[in-house]
């Protein structure tokens, strides 16, 4: 056979871009499609507590009594399991609709609203970090970024992409001049809290300073949220004050009152005691120190008035790993950082390029042989110093350009 005559020998440059556009297009939709069959077939997780807590409200209960929820738990799924409900009162309240649906159907609507916010926030993303990929690239990224955060979030029925897509939407909303939208999604970030703690504090403070409207109509809405949640809800926070009441976070749980294990977290502390056997004391020093110089770093970023996106990318990836009480599936705002880094990553040659590639390969390794679930907080660590690497990188080269 000729050499002319095999597959794609005769293509131009521009034919293999157009090749290689449509194949990565091909994968995307093969991704997404495979991950909502592989989602429901999965046959529930963390959704049936979001439902059983919106349940238990419609029929006039409080959402924070496990006793309450478990029984609803054991009728939907036929177990109870360690699901008491943690959230804010305005997301069960969000969710009574659903629960008005089968359970069954309600997941589906459930999973269809997170790849909808999935698709939204990674479109979104690229606009917001200033970031101009297409074609192959962008269906590149996309793919990494579903494998390394959004994957397991969605396979869990977590909240991870709903955070990611309400930052996003904060950004793009305040760019464009959408206060009012941007105050709104910035409070909503606070449906997980653990999770979004640093980036909400450091967005506020921009904001106050930069484009105050902002940070005014988020605390309008926060408060909103909470006078109507405890309309609705009088004394939802009682519980909250009752011995034992988070012990869902520590403990897995089957039912009420029954421990089974001690639960493992995705935070510094977990990874240095399992992973390093260092006893508390060390644990506290190391994150006494990480905690000091993430105040400087965000310091000297503040000082510098990086832009919106970079801080974003450090609130979140800050936050995470510092945060007390983080799991795996709590990484796709973690989106923003990779994308951020995947910008920088273009200034460089030589060796700094190559060094960034190495650590990314290290961290796109982590699902592949990660075990127990604090394993994959080496993801959290390649970020941080990706993050840190080129963030400080960029802040030197924007100020030797402002003095020239």
């Amino acid at each position: 056979m000729s050499i002319r005559r095999l597959p794609f020998v005769t293509l131009d440059h521009r034919q293999w871009e157009r090749l290689a556009d449509l194949a990565t297009l091909v994968a995307v939709v093969s991704m997404i499609v495979g991950i909502a069959l592989e989602v429901y077939l999965y046959r529930g997780v963390d959704f049936r507590g979001y439902y059983a807590a919106a349940r238990v409200i419609l029929a006039g209960g409080d959402p924070y009594d496990y006793r309450q929820v478990a029984p609803v738990l054991l009728e939907i799924t036929g177990k109870m399991g360690n699901n008491p409900y943690y959230y804010p009162p305005w997301f069960a309240l969000a969710l009574t609709p659903l629960a008005l649906l089968p359970y069954q159907l309600a997941r589906v609507v459930w999973l269809l609203l997170n790849l909808a916010m999935m698709i939204a926030a990674l479109v979104m993303t690229p606009s917001v970090l200033d970031w101009q990929v297409r074609g192959w690239r962008r269906w590149l990224a996309w793919l990494s970024a579903v494998y390394l955060f959004i994957w397991l979030s969605l396979r869990f029925e977590q909240t991870g992409t709903m955070l990611l897509f309400f930052l996003v939407l904060t950004l793009w909303a305040a760019r464009s001049g959408r206060d009012l939208l941007a105050g709104i999604s910035l409070a909503l970030l606070l449906t997980k809290p653990n999770v979004t703690w640093l980036i909400f504090a450091l967005l506020m403070l921009v904001f106050y300073q930069r484009q105050r409207r902002v940070a005014v109509w988020a605390l309008i809405a926060l408060a909103a949220l909470l006078i109507v949640s405890t309309a609705v809800l009088p004394g939802w926070y009682a519980h909250l004050r009752e011995p034992g009441f988070g012990a869902g976070l520590t403990l897995v749980l089957d039912g009420p009152d029954r421990v089974k294990s001690i639960r493992l977290h995705t935070t510094l502390s977990h990874w240095l005691t399992y992973t390093f056997r260092m006893p508390s004391v060390a644990v506290w020093i190391v994150w006494g120190i990480l905690a000091a110089g993430c105040l400087l770093w965000i310091a000297y970023a503040l000082r510098a008035r990086v832009e919106l996106g970079h801080l974003a990318a450090i609130g979140v990836t800050v936050g995470l790993l510092l945060g007390p009480y983080v799991m795996q599936y709590d990484y796709p705002p973690l989106t923003v950082t990779l994308f951020w880094v995947y910008r920088e990553s273009r200034r460089l040659t030589g060796w700094p390029r190559w060094a960034v590639l190495a650590v990314l390969g290290g961290a796109f390794s982590v699902p592949v042989w990660e075990r127990p679930i604090y394993d994959g907080f080496w993801i959290l660590v390649a970020m941080t110093v990706l993050l840190a690497g080129l963030g400080l990188r960029a802040i030197g080269r924007h100020r030797v350009e402002a003095i020239a």
